[in-house]
């Protein structure tokens, strides 16, 4: 049985430090480029709105990982 690997992602307050966390994404990103996504799920879809420090953290936290950024002006 696959382990969902979206489980071992939690909610920002659960790390120490943002670098905590992207390396819990960074890891998510490495079993997604290993083919290891369930079937049931499609293409995940991450919108971040506003320029502060969360969304700023998130942005980068996300980009550190093998996601594809497409920013409005090209949409």
């Amino acid at each position: 049985m696959r382990v969902n690997f979206l489980q071992y992602v939690g909610p920002a307050h659960n790390y120490r430090n943002s670098y905590v966390a992207q390396a819990a994404i960074r890891e998510a990103g490495y079993e997604i480029a290993l083919g290891m996504m369930p079937k049931s799920l499609g293409p995940l879809t991450f919108i971040f709105t506003g320029t502060g420090n969360v969304s700023s953290v998130s942005r980068s936290a996300l980009c550190s990982s093998t996601a594809f950024v497409s920013y409005p002006l090209y949409l």
